[in-house]
């Protein structure tokens, strides 16, 4: 018993000295257990050969979707430019048909101009009889203009040539109308460049079977620059000069002046395969008097002989191309008429063809030269106009001797040539 009140005293003694009731824990227990040390960096982003594929794969992968998404783009940029495209041709054919609409209105017919529009020359009403009549022969030549203006288009069209659109036309002039305002369009019938010109007319090769279109005075518009019409001396026969040297901006135009800065040249647009005669009919005021005139002989000559004298002549010549005067049409006065010359090589295989709706032939020294107008020349089976409706056929090395007394026209004297002989011809056989 004593024991126990001994262990009792010295138990409660020690509790006392201590202070604290509650146990102790130390620095070391309270702080959580730490995760071993990571390795370098070096060690951790070397990845094996399975993870580098990998992601070259996601690479590869990504730029194939961003290369799909910009073709998808692109496919729907170029849906759009179409649509717009077709939309604007649909606007500009819409405007067309309106102002030809307003065209079919007779002039008498239309609404007055508006006071603020009229010009000094229209408020002054001409009493003169004389100029009441200029004016009424000045409306008359618009309404022909734009009748001849309809027709052509309808006989563009009727020939399958879409490329040149006649839009505008002023009035109708000696040997032409104008000035004109015309498009070019491509296949698809889509707006390439504008055309401006003075004047336009026609040249006609009856035998070559060629129509072309000649604008005088004039350039033409692209993509906002502007081009002359070449030059007729020039050397090219084509649309107009794509040399940037020539191409006058707005500026440009202003600075020289006016027309006279830029209306220059003539533009010959041909039509191969045509045959001229309608035109003519429907169109004869954009003909030249000699393409209106359709006499083609005069009687005076016999062709046959003289056919057959020129072909002699031209196969004694050894210098050059050998030529063969295939057809002749006629002869008045001393111009060859409807000619078809046709060039042989050695074996006398046809290399090319001449095709001339008037001839003058001269003789210059051991040179016999025929100047051909209003033609064509086909070669390879492809046919096209005389440059500048003009064609010059020299034969060199022959016997000016020879060919003044073989009684040719524009050589031999007149007399000399209708004293020929006819050349026989054979009877006709009756019917049986």
């Amino acid at each position: 018993m004593l024991r126990l009140i001994l262990f009792a005293i010295l138990g409660l003694g020690s509790m006392t000295g201590s202070g604290i009731a509650t146990p102790q824990v130390s620095d070391t227990q309270a702080e959580p257990p730490r995760e071993p040390a990571a390795a370098p960096a070096t060690e951790a982003t070397q990845a094996s050969p399975e993870q580098a594929s990998a992601a070259d794969a996601r690479t590869h992968e990504e730029w194939q979707a961003r290369e799909r998404e910009l073709l998808a783009r692109i496919q729907r940029l170029e849906l759009e430019l179409a649509q717009e495209q077709a939309l604007r041709l649909q606007r500009e054919q819409e405007w067309m048909q309106f102002t030809q609409l307003l065209q079919l209105i007779p002039e008498e017919k239309r609404p007055p101009v508006p006071e603020f529009l009229r010009s000094e020359e229209d408020e002054a009403a001409p009493d003169d009889p004389e100029a009441l009549q200029q004016e009424r022969a000045q409306i008359a030549r618009r309404k022909r203009a734009q009748e001849i203006k309809r027709t052509l288009r309808a006989y563009l069209r009727a020939e399958g040539q879409h490329a040149f659109d006649l839009l505008e036309v002023g009035g109708l002039h000696e040997d032409g109308i104008g000035p004109i305002v015309a498009r070019q369009l491509d296949a698809q019938g889509r707006f390439l460049s504008t055309l401006v010109a003075d004047r336009l007319r026609l040249e006609k090769s009856a035998s070559g079977y060629t129509l072309t279109l000649v604008l005088e005075r004039g350039y033409e518009r692209r993509a906002g620059q502007t081009w002359p019409f070449p030059s007729p001396t020039g050397s090219s026969d084509e649309t107009s000069s794509s040399s940037p040297e020539v191409a006058l901006d707005e500026q440009g135009e202003e600075q020289l002046g006016g027309e006279d800065g830029y209306r220059k040249g003539v533009l010959r647009l041909a039509l191969p395969g045509v045959a001229p005669g309608p035109w003519i009919q429907s169109m004869p005021e954009l003909f030249s008097p000699a393409d209106r005139d359709a006499m083609v002989d005069d009687g005076r000559t016999n062709l046959i002989r003289l056919r057959f004298a020129l072909n002699a002549l031209l196969d004694q010549n050894t210098r050059g191309a050998h030529w063969k005067l295939v057809h002749l049409g006629g002869v008045v006065g001393e111009q060859w008429r409807q000619m078809h010359f046709a060039e042989l090589d050695r074996r006398g295989r046809v290399v090319r063809r001449l095709f001339a709706d008037r001839g003058h032939l001269r003789l210059e020294g051991n040179n016999a030269i025929f100047e051909l107008q209003a033609g064509a020349q086909e070669r390879d089976g492809r046919r096209s106009a005389f440059l500048g409706d003009r064609y010059t056929l020299l034969v060199p090395g022959i016997d000016p001797a020879a060919w003044r007394s073989a009684g040719l026209p524009g050589v031999a004297p007149e007399l000399s040539r209708s004293a020929l002989p006819p050349a026989p011809v054979a009877p006709l056989e009756e019917d049986s």
